[in-house]
C-alpha cells in the first residue's frame, strides 16, 4: 500500500468565500424576483364572482385585468373626520349650503356601474 493520503479540509459553500458562486446566486435571485407574481387567495359570493366573469373583455383577460381596469373613488370625507374639522375650525357650511346639498342629494341618480361594460 502507498503512503496515507492526506484529509481534505472542506470550504464552507458560502458564496462569500466564491465570487463566482456569488455571481450566479445574485443572478438566479434576480431571476427568481422577476418571474414570481404575487398572489391572494379571495372569496366571493356566487353574484360578485358573476358580476365580474361577464366583466371580462375578451376570454383570456383576467380577473386581476378587470379589477385594474374598474375606477376606485377616492375615499370619501367620513362623519367623524367631518365633525373633527367642525371641531376645529367651525362650522364649515352656511345653512343655505347644507340646504342645497340636501336638494342636490334628493335629486340624484345611483353611480355608473363600474363593471358594466360599454
Amino acid at each position: 500500500m502507498g503512503a496515507p493520503r492526506a484529509a481534505h479540509t472542506l470550504t464552507p459553500l458560502s458564496p462569500l468565500s466564491n465570487p463566482l458562486r456569488e455571481r450566479r446566486l445574485r443572478e438566479h435571485a434576480q431571476s427568481v424576483y422577476v418571474l414570481c407574481m404575487g398572489t391572494r387567495t379571495i372569496s366571493l359570493r356566487d353574484e360578485a364572482y358573476e358580476r365580474l366573469r361577464r366583466a371580462r373583455r375578451r376570454p383570456g383577460e383576467s380577473f386581476s385585468d378587470v379589477v385594474m381596469r374598474a375606477e376606485w373613488p377616492d375615499a370619501p370625507l367620513t362623519a367623524g373626520a367631518y365633525l373633527d374639522l367642525v371641531r376645529e375650525r367651525g362650522p364649515l357650511y352656511t345653512a343655505a349650503q347644507l340646504d342645497r346639498v340636501e336638494e342636490v342629494a334628493a335629486a340624484d341618480s345611483p353611480p355608473r356601474d363600474k363593471w358594466q361594460t360599454d
